[in-house]
């Protein structure tokens, strides 16, 4: 048994540091942890493993499209280093099973044209997460609809974390927050039902308009977190990432 406290859980009696998984995300996805990949020689990785503990590895079995575990490489941090690079988890944000998500990143983009963050795109307007596009030059999401322009997500070579929650069918019931700070309210429309799966790094699961640039951090829950849990969690990834 582990019971919650304000600094960390107790567990087995004894004080345990507080960490993502005492938040129980869907996906836990950590670019610094090279022992939850499988890579080859070149350090292209093919499984990134999810640390939530259900199984939605992300994974990636082209070489073309694979990312390179490049140690040290944010604030003293290894990533994974894209060039036009994506994986596929088995996560579901399809609003139809589950009208609730929050997704979190903490990345660098280069911007080499256009680009995703996100996708589970199949040709509708479903669940995507826009760098650079020509509907949405410095950043937008997807709404149900159309793209709301978020212009914190397309801001290229800076390092930040990028807080996404998404309530399908609520008026401004959906928010963008970067580095802490709110960005962006917009309403989710009756998003069109999508793949099953997501892409990181692209808009959709063959990889269109994928990432360049460096990974280092993947959360999603399906659930609005408190504002508490959400500064916490904002706050752990800013410091590890050294953003100012």
């Amino acid at each position: 048994m582990s019971s919650t406290i304000r600094n960390g859980t107790i567990r087995n009696g004894q004080l345990a540091t507080k960490s993502f998984l005492d938040f129980s995300p869907e996906l836990f996805l950590d670019c610094s942890d090279v022992s939850t990949m499988t890579k080859d020689g070149g350090n292209l990785v093919s499984i990134l493993g999810d640390k939530s503990g259900h199984g939605r590895d992300a994974i990636q079995n082209n070489p073309s499209f694979k990312f390179t575990y490049t140690p040290a490489s944010i604030n003293g941090e290894s990533v994974l280093v894209g060039t036009s690079d994506f994986m596929v988890t088995s996560l579901n944000i399809d609003p139809a099973t589950n009208p609730v998500v929050t997704l979190v990143f903490a990345y660098e983009w280069n911007d080499l044209g256009n680009a995703y963050l996100y996708g589970n795109d199949n040709g509708g307007f479903d669940r995507f997460g826009v760098l650079k596009s020509p509907a949405a030059p410095n950043g937008g999401i997807s709404d149900g609809g159309g793209n709301v322009a978020v212009p914190g997500l397309g801001i290229a070579s800076t390092v930040q974390v990028v807080w996404i929650e998404i309530q399908d069918g609520v008026a401004s019931g959906s928010k963008v927050y970067v580095n802490k700070v709110l960005n962006t309210v917009y309403t989710e429309n009756n998003a069109a039902p999508g793949a099953t799966s997501t892409a990181i790094g692209a808009i959709n699961l063959v990889g269109s308009n994928s990432f360049s640039g460096k990974l280092g951090t993947v959360l999603s829950f399906f659930r609005i977190l408190s504002e508490i849990d959400r500064r916490w969690i904002t706050n752990k990834l800013i410091n590890k990432w050294g953003i100012t």
